[in-house]
């Protein structure tokens, strides 16, 4: 899926940015107990957005698509006698892009990344995502394909920038201070 997904660090200021001046609402993924999913008309109205409650990528995810396309409630009955609703949109035209927020763990000590990506590849989408990633790319600083938002940046070296997950050895984090940081946005090539 080469150019179909963004991924980035950001404080909540930072995510704001990415979605100014876009008519969007946002859905909650996944099953839900009650078909009364709360549909947020702007990113604003999402409540603790810059929390990840797991410490792992990709566990709090919205669907984002244009604000006057229309949703439907869909509903399931699993095996166990459960029935779980889902809400998506209910055009195939619609564009579906998928947001998950970047988040600071409960303890405040990790920054986990989100990431925004193409869900349906038609048309729409594309022009969507496209649309965003330009608004990611002109706002927040390149680091080897990881963007950095400038609110996230000022928690460089006195938070873990997580690639994977919290539990994840830190190997595996973004690593980087501020200096490399501002020499890596001017161009230059650094080591690390």
């Amino acid at each position: 899926m080469r150019g179909k997904r963004v991924n980035f660090f950001a404080a909540r200021g930072d995510m704001s940015e990415i979605f100014a001046d876009e008519e969007l609402k946002f859905i909650p993924c996944g099953w839900h107990e009650s078909s009364d999913i709360p549909i947020y008309s702007s990113f604003s109205e999402i409540p603790s957005v810059d929390i990840n409650p797991t410490g792992s990528h990709l566990t709090v995810n919205f669907t984002v698509t244009n604000l006057v396309a229309p949703i439907k409630i869909v509903g399931q009955t699993f095996r166990d006698g459960s029935t779980g609703y889902e809400a998506k949109p209910e055009d195939n035209e619609a564009p579906a892009l998928r947001f998950s927020p970047s988040g600071f763990t409960p303890d405040g000590k990790c920054l986990v990344h989100g990431v925004i990506d193409v869900l349906d590849g038609n048309e729409a989408a594309e022009k969507l995502f496209h649309k965003l990633r330009g608004n990611i790319n002109k706002k927040f600083k390149n680091v080897n394909g990881w963007r950095i938002g400038a609110n996230a940046e000022k928690y460089i070296g006195k938070v873990r920038f997580v690639t994977i997950s919290s539990a994840s050895p830190q190997i595996y984090d973004l690593k980087l201070d501020v200096a490399q940081l501002d020499e890596r946005a001017a161009g230059k090539k650094v080591r690390g």
